[in-house]
Order: C-alpha cells, then structure tokens, then sequence
C-alpha cells in the first residue's frame, strides 16, 4: 500500500487542506529562514500521517512532546471546527479511482471517532484492520502500532528515540525480537509472543506472592512451616487422647446438654449452701462476741447524767435501776433473736444439703463428672483444641498457598527455559535473510561513502535483537541520520524480494543533519526504485544538497512557512468570520 491523498476537513465537508502523494521522494518542505525553523509545521503534517495510521494521541498535534508546550489557539480551533484528517491509502498510484483504495479518516477533535471506508471502529479493531490491510497480519502478531514505527519515524513523537529501538524504553527485548523476527522472517513470532507472555506471568506471580508475605504472618520459610503443622498436629493428637480417656466408659458426648444442666444446677446449689454456711458462720461470731461482752457502767457518771436528764424531764418516772434493766434486757434480746436466726438457717442448711443429695441420687449416673469437676476440664481442652485446630489450619492454608506459588513460580521457570531454547533454535535460519538485507544495506552505504556497516542478529535471547556493526573501524554517530535513511530503503528491496506485505512508503523527520550531497545520491536512489519516501526537510537543505530547483518543485507536495501552515486556511477563514461577525455586531448598533 502506498500513500495516496491527506485531507483536513472541518465542518464536516470543507476542504482546509490536500495533499497528494507520489511515487518516489515527497518533500514537506520548511521555507523558513534558520531563525524561524520548526514553527512551519512539517513536524505537524508527519503527525497527522502518524495520527491517520493508528495513534493514539491525537493531542500530539497541538503539544510538543519534548517541551509539553499547547498551542491553545490550534486546540480551540480544531475542536470547535470539528477538524477530521482523512487519509487514503492505494495499492496502486498509477490507479485514479481505485476500487481497492482505503480511505482512513480520524476525527481530531476530543471525543471525535476514527472509520475505515466510512465504518465506525474502536481504537484497538481500527489498528488489527491497519495491520490487515498493511502487513496482511490479521493475528496482530506483532502489533500494528509496533510496526509501523518502523515506516513513519515522526521524531518529535517522545517515544521514537532511536531508529533500532524505536518504542517505548520500557519495551522488553522478547517484543523486539518478535518485531525483526517478523520483519525479517526468521522464525514464527508465536513462541517468542507467548515467552513474553510466560515472563509476564512469573513477574505477576512473584509480585502475588511478595504482596501475599507482607500480610499478617504469611512470611514464612516453607520447611519451618511444616514443623510448626506438624507439632500442632501431635499436641492436637494429644488433646484429643485426653479428651477421649475422660469421656470413656460413659455416654458423655450424647448427654453433653444434660451434663451440662446438670452441672450447672450442681454449681448452683452448692452456691446456695455456702452462702447459708457463710450466713451462720456470721451469726454464730455476732452470738459468741456478744455473750463475752458485759454492760459496764461508770456508776458515778451514769448517776449524774441520770440525775441531770431527770431534772429537765420530769414527767420521766424512772429510776436508775430502769435504766440498768433496760440494758440488760436489750443484750437478752439481740441474744434472743441471733439464736432464732441460727435455728432458722440450721434448718435451711438441713433443707439444702438434704436437696443436693436427693439431686445427686436422681443423677447419680453423670454425678461422678459433675462432682469431679470434669466438665470443667472437658471444656478446657475442648478450647485448647478448638484452637490449636484453627492454628493448623490457618498454617495449612499459608503453606498451601506458598507451595501453590512455588510450583507455579517453577513451571514458568522451566516453560521459559524450553521457550528461550525453541527461540533459538527457531533463529538459526536468520543468516540466510540477513545476508539478503545486507546486500542491499551495505552496498547503498558504501555507495554514499558513509563506511561499511552490516546489521548484525544477535541470537541470545537477553540481548537486543539486532544492531549495527561496521565492517570497517565503528559507525561514527555522525552518519546515524543517512544510515536510518538507507536502513528503511534497503528493507524495501528486501522486503520486495522475499514478497514480504509490508507497508511501500516511508515517512521521515530526520534528515536535517545529512550532507547536502548524500541527500541527493539518496533522493536519486529512492526515485529508482518502486517506493514511496515522505520527508520533512529545509528548503537550505535542498539548496545545499544541489538538487535543482525544477526537481525540488517537482518533488515537493507541500510548502510551508510562518504565513503558511499546515492549519492556516482554517485559522484565516475563522479569523475572517469572527471579522464579519464583529462588523454586523457595529451595524446592528448603527
């Protein structure tokens, strides 16, 4: 597929901006002087190819991903026009009307749709169809917008940092040996997809498991575990066989609630007779204290206080002798009473124990227990073991999920052992197509004199896929930009040779530091093949590389310039209606 025709369209059908492409080297030219370089919008109108063809970022148009600046202005007008970028893609550019054409089309504004051929489509179907149509990768193995990096390297895209590993800098190797492994043909990608997959799923597992010790005591060595169960286990035993010697020989168990009644009435009975114990023991010691006292009286004292109190009541008609009987008779009395008392409780204490002893003939068949206190004890080790059995249990669970762990943990060890040896062993026909790649790398290379480098496969699993050795004395970094130039030129022919479907454009944004006249051995190179090459470049570039001005007009689809960006049409005609606007505002108030 190559690229055919870009629009910008707002309000739903006015054209703002179009482009056509062609076969060979399209130039998106920046006619800025030095000073005012990278305010043009080349890097934009890359961003909206890249956009077209699967990002998910459609906010990259209006923030710089380097410096996070917003051009506020772009934003506004691009939502409040509802701008869409439609992008058409062809088999064949020689075809006006293709029946076989694909027009893409992505809504740019915020919460705007993306349509293949006017279909509706999610992010993620809209990307497998792109991978459908451009590698005929209908598994999606790799991914779209893992490919397509490799074709439209928009710099200023934060994520595209190097021309090898052009992805994230998180991006694991394993995802890109599957992505050469694909490219190149060297071995089915599923086991490597599936190793990646594999080595996912042991982190996760690893993670489980350290989030699983960090709680309560679930931190613990497996072996120690497994002594702690087992002694647990013997005192469990050990419970159980006292448990079992004291129950034995009765019907313990079945009549465990009339036991237990029994039991408590016992309890409570014998309750009753201490306190009754307890009452007499009380009032036998107020009887004996009270006997052993005498009334002792101060006879002169207690005369004269008499005699005092008579003389103030007269109408008391008692004599002193009153007085002393009075006493006396009151000590007769409290004796009199605590004796009526303890005859009372003697007899309820008859009553009580003459009760305990008809309850204990009525159950004299579980009174051994009760009397002995072995509930009691029952109930004690009952505990313990209810106990100690939660406690195993709690530790055979902990151990259960440890080894289920362990086991998972070394099953993934061993699965990713066997899968980095079948990847290898998967990987030993890399030479052949390799060998293809280079003839056509290294021979456009030496044809522009920038050394003579080879890409080289690296067949161990934990290194980086590929990389680029020279045959000579190193790739110095200054010939980094014309090497990824040639790299994607050299894998369109490779990729011809072997019939491998892969995208027949190339979209560029970093050609600005190539010489002048290997730009133009590579521009002639590009134009002689059957090609597509998009590139983002100076207008003092093209002069320097001696390319003449009526093949820079030829080759060029888009001027740009301060006065003349990529949004530039809409941001005038906007301005030019609020102008409108404003004057029949004046008018109105005329």
């Amino acid at each position: 597929m190559y690229l055919k025709t870009l629009r910008l369209v707002q309000n739903r059908n006015e054209i703002i901006k179009e482009v056509n492409f062609y076969l060979g080297i399209n130039f998106v030219v920046d006619e800025e002087k030095s000073a005012l370089h990278n305010r043009a919008g080349k890097t934009t109108f890359l961003k909206l190819i890249d956009i077209a063809l699967g990002a998910k970022d459609k906010a990259y148009i209006y923030i710089d991903a380097q410096t996070n600046n917003k051009n506020g202005e772009l934003e506004n007008l691009i939502n409040n026009n509802k701008i869409y970028v439609e992008l058409v893609l062809t088999p064949d550019l020689k075809i006006e009307n293709g029946n076989n054409d694909i027009t893409l089309k992505v809504d740019l504004y915020k919460r705007g749709s993306r349509y293949i051929n006017g279909e509706r489509i999610g992010l993620t179907e809209y990307n497998k169809k792109l991978n459908d149509i451009l590698f005929d990768n209908a598994e999606n193995k790799p991914t779209f917008r893992e490919l397509i990096p490799y074709f439209v390297r928009v710099s200023a895209k934060k994520d595209n940092y190097d021309f090898l590993k052009n992805l994230h800098p998180a991006t694991k190797f394993t995802t890109y040996r599957a992505i050469y492994n694909y490219l190149f043909n060297i071995s089915d990608t599923d086991g490597l997809i599936t190793l990646e997959k594999t080595k996912t799923q042991l982190d996760q597992y690893e993670k489980a498991e350290k989030n699983y010790r960090s709680l309560g005591n679930n931190d613990q060595q497996v072996d120690i575990l497994t002594q702690k169960i087992n002694t647990n286990k013997s005192r469990k035993r050990v419970l159980e066989n006292k448990i079992s010697d004291l129950v034995k020989g009765t019907d313990f168990l079945n009549n465990r609630k009339k036991i237990t009644t029994a039991r408590k009435k016992y309890i409570d009975m014998k309750s009753q007779l201490d306190d009754l114990n307890y009452r007499m023991q009380v009032i036998s010691d107020d009887i004996q204290d009270t006997e052993s006292k005498k009334i002792n009286f101060n006879q002169n004292l207690t005369q004269e206080l008499f005699n005092e109190v008579q003389s103030m009541l007269p109408e008391i008609h008692k004599t002193y002798e009153d007085l002393i009987s009075f006493n006396t008779a009151l000590k007769n009395n409290k004796l009199e009473y605590l004796e009526k008392l303890k005859t009372d409780l003697e007899e309820n204490i008859n009553k009580q124990k003459e009760k305990i002893q008809h309850f204990l003939y009525e159950n004299q068949d579980i009174i051994s227990l009760v009397k002995n206190d072995d509930i009691s004890k029952y109930d004690e080790l009952a505990q313990k073991l209810v106990e100690i059995s939660q406690n195993i249990t709690k530790q055979e669970e902990i151990l259960s999920t440890l080894e289920d762990f362990s086991r998972k943990e070394k099953e993934l060890h061993k699965k990713i052992s066997e899968l980095n040896k079948n990847v290898k062993d998967n990987s030993e026909n890399f030479q052949t197509n390799f060998d293809k790649f280079n003839s056509y790398f290294t021979k456009l290379v030496l044809s522009i004199n920038q050394g003579a480098p080879i890409l080289a496969y690296h067949k161990d699993i934990k290194d980086f896929p590929v990389s680029i050795e020279d045959l000579n004395e190193g790739t110095s970094s200054g010939t980094l930009k014309s090497l990824i130039l040639c790299y994607d030129i050299a894998y369109q022919e490779f990729a011809k040779e072997i019939h491998k479907t892969v995208p027949n454009f190339i979209v560029h944004d970093i050609l600005e530091s190539v010489s002048g006249d290997v730009l133009a051995e590579l521009v002639e190179k590009i134009n002689s093949l059957n090609i597509q090459v998009v590139v983002a470049i100076l207008k003092e570039k093209l002069n320097s590389s001696k390319i003449s001005q009526k093949d820079q007009d030829q080759y060029t689809i888009l001027k740009l310039s301060k006065g003349h960006r990529v949004f530039d049409t809409a941001l005038k005609q906007t301005t030019q209606n609020m102008s409108l606007i404003e004057k029949n505002k004046i008018n109105k108030y005329r």
